[in-house]
């Protein structure tokens, strides 16, 4: 008897020494990451996207759904828009490097949904080759969706946003290899992805001049890669969008179409291949919902885009606050 209880305080001393040292050494260790300028970041996957489109959908007039890719990701100010629309549930369903219309189209057959949607595109997002590009997402939110797989995503979300140690990127066996390979410590990143998906850019961490021409030879291969369709065969796309903005807005809701700044010559190359007088304002007059440019809106212009295409997270509110003046949305 009195060896099986000392067993008992040996097993528990034993593991109360081992989560008081793992405790202090995820702490030292978070410590040390955040003096080396590591900040939390959240990992998306499907499973985290349903949740955030779950929770999008359904009925409800006092929702705001922001739609797009990294431009919408990193320039908008969640931040912003709570305070700007506090009695709103607003939802960012943005991917980054993947045009929206997939997820539109998802929004358009939910036949409760009756919120509002910005949706952030330009010219090239209407051509067929990238009109699917979010449908991997779609198709698991609404062939695969697990309320409990996607809750475990969140919450565990939840964690990695709190943590710095929680990104998978910092996980060790990734830092071994990656120290393996380089023989060096990994650098902060320049984004991280916030609880509400949103991404935050920090372009003082990074060569921006680099990047910028990083962005404009990816976006002119892009461009030369895949060229614009003729006129005549981009038109009708126009009318396949107002398929979709026409059932959300015809039972209650609004839609917002929007094309985000691009800079330093990366504008010059866009209007290049997709002159706006062409297509953009082809597509204003013709789109059942608004469609509003950069251009349009007054003081839009004259914000830094430090890689020719987004923002630095220290612009964000004033950027978001300039562009909600200037889009026709009035919240219910």
């Amino acid at each position: 008897m009195a060896l099986s209880t000392f067993n008992s305080k040996s097993w528990l001393s034993s593991w109360i020494v081992f989560v008081l040292v793992t405790a202090f050494s995820l702490f030292f260790y978070e410590r040390e990451l955040r003096d080396e300028g590591f900040l939390p970041s959240v990992d998306l996957h499907e499973d985290l996207w349903s949740w955030h489109r779950m929770r999008a959908g359904g009925s409800g007039d006092d929702k705001l759904v922001l739609l797009g890719a990294s431009r919408l990701l990193l320039d908008t100010s969640m931040a912003e828009l709570k305070e700007r629309y506090p009695a709103s549930s607003i939802h960012m369903l943005g991917l980054n490097g993947k045009y929206p219309l997939s997820t539109l189209q998802s929004l358009a057959n939910d036949e409760d949904f009756t919120g509002t949607v910005v949706v952030s595109l330009n010219a090239q997002a209407l051509e067929p080759f990238y009109w699917d590009m979010q449908q991997d997402y779609v198709d698991h939110y609404e062939h695969q969706f697990s309320f409990y797989l996607s809750l475990d995503a969140w919450l565990k979300s939840i964690y990695q946003s709190s943590l710095v140690f929680a990104d998978s990127s910092l996980a060790w066996p990734k830092l071994v290899a990656y120290y393996d390979k380089n023989k060096r410590f990994k650098d902060p990143g320049y984004t991280t992805r916030a609880l509400d998906l949103s991404i935050r850019g920090d372009f003082e961490r990074v060569d921006a001049e680099s990047l910028s021409k990083h962005f404009y030879n990816e976006k002119l291969k892009d461009y030369q890669d895949n060229p614009p369709t003729k006129l005549e065969e981009w038109l009708p796309q126009i009318e396949k969008v107002n398929e979709l903005t026409r059932k959300i807005i015809d039972r209650g809701g609004d839609v917002v179409l929007l094309r985000l700044p691009t800079s330093k010559g990366h504008w010059e190359l866009d209007d290049e291949y997709y002159p706006k007088e062409t297509y953009w304002d082809r597509l204003v007059q013709r789109s059942y919902a608004p469609a509003v440019h950069f251009l349009d809106i007054e003081g839009l212009s004259d914000f830094d885009l430090p890689d020719t295409s987004h923002l630095d997270f220290r612009d964000r509110d004033r950027f978001t606050s300039t562009l909600f003046d200037g889009l026709p949305i009035e919240l219910k």
